[in-house]
């Protein structure tokens, strides 16, 4: 479920100029601000400390939760401009990552990210010279946004809202976390894909400890969930050796009360010849998780690998309710064969058929069939890449989401 918040603000549009440390950092609301030189005091957490040397400081608060956008890619900017944004929350003297973006696309080298912010929590948005002369004298858009962040079963997440609903934890405080990345096309279907990554860090014998954890998602007792991990690791700059842990918390931190690791995987490699084959090759690890009390439920994504290695990545998390999943399919429908070729066969004796949608990793829809009320068909997906889909098939019954793969 998708919860809409409405807001009234004040517009504004003016020229500020932001301070150059966080303790001084200018309020801002909903408008359009400018900004000259970036000359102030740079903090690492959410990148690191390379190839930068100034920050500039602005800051946000909200009486209510909202989700709050800082965008570059507007009209007033030039098409030059190469922005890159961090934003905290906590104490100036202690600032913690809450998300962070650098590039649109490939091509457009602006920013426009989203976060979630807490009611009277003051979060701080850092600009920096990363990119030099083309970071300098633009101008940047505050606005509310609804809330993209899905809170119930089924759950899945593609990163096509970038961290807006997951946030990073750098527990090994190196300046080196998980960051978003949508400049490389990992299917080979010439349109770039989003993804959650982490780079090792420049030194040797230097362990990951990062975190990414989930909003909350709503569970229910005595219920069993299935949580699904597509993942991958790349040999750049060295051999990937990765290691990742899945821990269900009861808040959005790695120190939550109720912390229980419900699978993990070590020594992941990387599997697919180039960048085109890491998504179609990609690991899906499966893991089930009971909860003993209704409640909301985090997921927490741990990479903990113990040396530098390559870079690791996770494509796609979702979560099902799979015994409900299972018995929907195993009482109504006959999903066959299943790994296929070419053609699916989809049949029932007990409910009609309407309508089938067939998803890829990422969330986005590949194939639709619309049945109108039938008992059997059959599905062509020959034009399908070979991989990992979702099936979903809904009926007079109701609707049920299976996977298929396809050779």
């Amino acid at each position: 479920m998708k919860k809409l918040l409405l807001f009234v603000f004040t517009m504004a549009q003016a020229i500020v100029f932001a301070q150059g440390t966080c303790d001084t950092a200018i309020p801002v609301t909903i408008g359009t601000y400018s900004y000259g030189t970036i000359n102030g005091t740079y903090q690492a957490g959410c990148f690191t400390t390379a190839s930068v040397t100034s920050g500039l400081w602005y800051s946000f608060n909200s009486s209510t939760e909202t989700v709050v956008r800082v965008n570059t890619n507007i009209a007033a900017n030039p098409t030059t401009g190469d922005s890159r944004i961090s934003v905290f929350d906590g104490s100036c003297a202690a600032l913690v990552c809450v998300n962070a973006s650098d590039d649109v696309s490939d091509t457009n080298y602006l920013t426009d990210l989203s976060f979630l912010a807490e009611a009277n929590v003051t979060y701080y948005i850092q600009f920096d010279n990363r990119w030099g002369a083309d970071a300098q004298n633009l101008s940047f858009e505050i606005s509310t946004v609804d809330s993209p962040c899905d809170s119930d079963v089924p759950f899945n997440e593609a990163w096509t809202n970038q961290f807006t609903c997951w946030r990073p934890f750098d527990a090994n405080v190196n300046g080196l976390s998980w960051s978003f990345n949508n400049g490389n096309d990992v299917d080979g279907d010439s349109v770039n894909d989003p993804i959650a990554l982490i780079f090792p860090t420049a030194a040797t014998n230097v362990a990951k400890d990062d975190w990414l954890i989930s909003n909350g998602i709503s569970l229910t007792a005595g219920i069993t969930y299935d949580v699904e991990v597509v993942y991958n690791a790349f040999n750049n700059p060295g051999t990937a050796n990765e290691s990742l842990r899945v821990v269900m918390l009861d808040s959005k931190s790695p120190t939550a009360t109720f912390n229980q690791e419900i699978g993990s995987a070590t020594g992941i490699v990387q599997v697919g010849a180039g960048v085109s084959s890491l998504l179609p090759e990609a690991y899906a690890s499966t893991y089930t998780f009971t909860p003993s009390s209704s409640g909301n439920y985090h997921i927490g994504l741990h990479c903990n690998t113990p040396g530098p290695g390559g870079i690791f990545m996770v494509f796609n998390v979702n979560m099902t309710t799979s015994l409900s999943a299972q018995d929907f399919f195993a009482s109504n429908l006959k999903i066959y064969p299943n790994p296929t070729n070419d053609i699916i066969n989809l049949s029932s004796t007990t409910t009609l058929i309407n309508t089938v949608e067939v998803t890829d990793l990422n969330g986005r829809v590949v194939k639709s069939f619309k049945l109108n009320g039938i008992s059997q068909t059959e599905l062509n997906v020959s034009s399908l890449q070979s991989g990992l889909y979702f099936l979903s098939v809904e009926t007079d019954l109701g609707k049920g989401t299976t996977k298929i793969i396809k050779n």
